[in-house]
């Protein structure tokens, strides 16, 4: 009788392991089919290519310890280098690095959430952060330098400090943990949000072994303090050579902040809104009932886990979603949710917060289902709402995204360097993309009344015998917008028509080329950003006064 109890207890069990099994596999299919085609069809911006112009200085020995224009983040170019030395330059290679390191970040929710829960769950939590939310998808698509890179050095941290709990300290487990924690804070700052389970986790390991023996604790703080001094060494010295403060004050309160927190950042983070617009998914009534309901089940839960089962080392997930919008709504700049990049860390630690109390209820298999039954859901919620917030993704283009259609500006590229027009003015989005297309051939730089990042190329423009001017033809906006990633493609208070109006006021004589969208202006003179903004007291003169521009750094 026990054996026929076996039997048809373990064929029903085989069925759902093999039913779990073919779910992941499409599911993991499925968010990369996704990412695949945003990488494929989205065209990259000046943000994204001067991540891109770094890594391909690293590959010519020209190793940077910032981002340019920056005062922080440094890991993620390394990346990318190796991806370019792999598979060559490209826009399409610049952006699998997001995707790389979002697979490894969900891999590593594995690795935490075995911790806590049983592998199925584990399994699904990991499936969960690799389909949603919309934010998680369309952000891991886009080489920015820092933020992924953090998260993985993160949860890396999350996973030595949680062996160091369990295995017991030692100089080479707070040697490891400290230079992760120095790698995680090069990477980015915001690895303030990883210090706060790594803290709950190691701080009682110190305490203990502090009042048994305190010798081998000091030699163990020491061992970890070094590691972070040598995980972050560029980063350090960065810092202390340039006396700039790593994340510096920006626009927004702290009330703007928790404020974009409750009713953008988080309903993103949950998967209720669309990027971009912030549109509830299904409508207000929907979505904010659908929020409320989400919110009160997630604290019930936890709160009843944590009283009931009185668990250790999970308190310390639980401390990090607790602490994160504390923390949010301290560090400069989070007014800006319109894309979750803010927030993009709290889901891949949320979602085994949220499994942990599921995974204490009696009913394995119905709760297994159950879960597996939500996440697949939540795939196509991510898909409902990136078809709506991403121009050209629908169901029907997902088989194609294997196939590159993305606008770019290679004909423009193509253009300047057969004329060998190498050095040149244009606008922010439009310089640094330039420079990245013709894999660092061209050199063009924004003015100085833009933001410049790299002091450098704009020198070497300045000195230049007759530099170039790269501004949109006035009849093709939308093209040059569509190519730029952005609307502001000119530089700061010049137009082509302004432009040329300036050249004609002074008898400068000039030749333009025309490509895509774009006109090039090749003065017969030197014409400096200098010369456009000084005032011309002769009649009917015209003077170009700069706009004042919004900082274009992707934090």
């Amino acid at each position: 009788m026990s054996a026929i109890g076996r039997c048809s207890t373990g064929a029903p069990d085989r069925v759902a392991k093999a039913g779990l099994v073919v779910l992941a596999g499409v599911l993991s299919l499925f968010g990369l089919v996704v990412r695949i085609w945003m990488v494929d069809h989205l065209p990259i911006t000046s943000d994204q290519a001067v991540n891109g112009l770094m890594s391909l200085d690293i590959l010519h020995g020209h190793f940077g310890a910032i981002t340019w224009g920056q005062t922080y983040g440094g890991v993620e170019p390394y990346v990318t280098s190796v991806l370019f030395a792999l598979f060559g330059h490209s826009d399409t290679t610049l952006d699998i690095t997001p995707v790389v390191l979002s697979f490894t970040a969900s891999v590593q929710v594995y690795l935490i959430g075995r911790q806590f829960l049983a592998r199925r769950l584990a399994g699904l939590g990991a499936l969960a952060v690799w389909v949603w939310p919309a934010i998680v998808v369309s952000n891991g698509t886009q080489e920015l330098g820092y933020r992924f890179a953090c998260l993985n050095l993160g949860l890396l941290a999350i996973i030595c400090a949680i062996r160091l709990r369990r295995r017991g300290p030692s100089s080479r487990r707070y040697a490891v943990l400290g230079v992760t924690l120095g790698l995680c804070l090069w990477a980015d700052p915001e690895c303030i949000y990883f210090l706060v389970p790594c803290a709950v986790l190691v701080a009682p390991v110190v305490v203990r072994a502090w009042s048994s023996d305190r010798n081998a604790t000091a030699s163990g703080l020491l061992w970890g303090v070094t590691g972070v001094l040598v995980g972050g060494l560029p980063f350090w010295w960065s810092t202390l050579s340039s006396h700039a403060v790593p994340i510096a004050p920006y626009p927004g309160t702290l009330g703007t902040r928790a404020t974009a927190l409750v009713t953008h950042a988080l309903p993103l983070a949950l998967g209720l809104q669309v990027p971009g617009t912030g549109a509830w998914t299904g409508g207000p009534v929907l979505g904010i009932t659908a929020y409320v309901v989400v919110l009160v089940s997630l604290i019930a839960g936890v709160v009843w886990a944590l009283v009931r089962h009185r668990p250790r080392t999970v308190v310390c997930l639980v401390a990090f979603v607790v602490a994160y919008p504390v923390i949010y709504s301290l560090l400069p700049g989070t007014w800006y949710w319109q894309d979750g990049r803010y927030i993009v860390y709290l889901p891949y630690l949320l979602v085994v917060v949220a499994l942990y109390p599921v995974g204490l209820l009696p009913w394995h298999r119905l709760v297994t289902g159950a879960v597996a039954l939500f996440v697949s859901g939540a795939a196509l919620l991510t898909v409902a709402e990136l078809t709506t917030a991403v121009p050209g993704l629908s169901w029907g283009a997902l088989p194609h995204a294997f196939v590159v259609k993305r606008v770019s500006l290679a004909s423009l590229v193509a253009v300047l360097e057969n004329h060998r027009i190498r050095l040149g003015y244009a606008g922010y989005w439009v310089a640094y993309n330039l420079d990245f297309e013709s894999g660092g051939r061209l050199t063009f730089t924004p003015t100085d009344s833009d933001v410049v990042r790299n002091a450098a190329y704009l020198r070497q423009v300045d000195d230049a015998a007759t530099p170039a001017w790269i501004v949109c033809q006035s009849a093709r906006s939308v093209r040059c917008v569509k190519a730029a990633g952005n609307a502001a493609v000119d530089p700061p208070g010049v137009t082509a028509t302004s432009f040329t109006a300036w050249l004609h006021g002074r008898g400068i004589a000039s030749t333009t080329l025309r490509a895509d969208g774009f006109a090039v202006v090749l003065p017969a003179t030197k014409v400096t950003p200098a010369q456009l903004r000084s005032p011309d007291h002769r009649p009917g003169a015209a003077t170009i006064r700069p706009a004042r521009t919004a900082s274009t750094s992707s934090r």
